[in-house]
């Protein structure tokens, strides 16, 4: 609702295309709502979407282009209607792929990172990881110790990569870049309580498995599938345990 609900306002002071870009939730992740003057586009560099996403590359384009804008306008009218649950869509798709689309995410940023370096955009008051942390943080939280372990070590592993660091965070995410922090930290999180974390997701695998193989030998799965058109029956290769 934030992000599709944009303020009536101007920004055209020094540096307004920064300034909007992290001070206005609208402003990311979406380009379908946009309107963009061509120079802004073309000079001092071609910008162009960035062709090897499937996911977020609108996002990455913006963090390009709104740094170039010495003007950027709000309007709180709207003009389009956008159906994301759209089962078509890629991000349905990814919305069922929790671990896939935070992968994405991490690649969404290190592009960013790395773009913003490349560019010499100046970043001093740490919006950028700041961003950042209020990017993967609500999806971070939400794996076991052991995998949210694993992703923070690449969060802090690509700030590293590109000047980036937790205490140039903002006060208002300071204690989420503080727990990324933590959760990356291997003394914290020794290998055997990661392990114990791996095996009880194994044994809640083994588990789906032996019921998918329960309904797939049972009676009524083999009536239904004599009483189904071949044309609609189910794939069984497709939701077989893999060997």
């Amino acid at each position: 609702w934030e992000k599709l609900t944009p303020p009536n306002i101007i920004y055209d002071r020094k540096d307004a295309g920064k300034i909007a870009l992290f001070a206005e939730k609208c402003s990311r992740p979406f380009l379908w709502l946009r309107f963009i003057r061509r120079e802004i586009i073309e000079s001092p560099s071609k910008l162009r979407l960035e062709e090897s996403l499937d996911l977020g590359e609108d996002q990455v384009f913006q963090f390009l282009c709104f740094p170039r804008a010495q003007k950027v306008v709000f309007l709180d009218k709207r003009f389009y209607w956008y159906r994301w649950t759209n089962k078509g869509s890629i991000m349905w798709k990814y919305s069922k792929m929790k671990t896939e689309k935070f992968k994405k995410h991490l690649e969404i940023v290190k592009i960013i990172f790395k773009n913003w370096q490349s560019l010499g955009y100046s970043d001093p008051y740490g919006n950028l990881v700041s961003w950042m942390v209020d990017f993967l943080y609500p999806n971070l939280i939400s794996f076991p110790d052991f995998q949210r372990h694993i992703f923070s070590k690449e969060i802090i592993k690509i700030m590293n990569n590109y000047d980036q660091a937790i205490f140039m965070c903002s006060e208002s995410v300071m204690e989420m870049g503080k727990n990324i922090e933590i959760w990356a930290d291997e003394t914290i999180y020794p290998k055997d309580i990661i392990k114990e974390d791996i095996d009880k997701l194994m044994d809640d695998v083994n588990n789906k498995e032996k019921q998918i193989l329960a309904v797939l030998n049972s009676k009524a799965f083999k009536l239904g599938k004599l009483l189904t058109p071949k044309k609609k029956r189910l794939n069984i290769n497709n939701v077989l345990p893999k060997q």
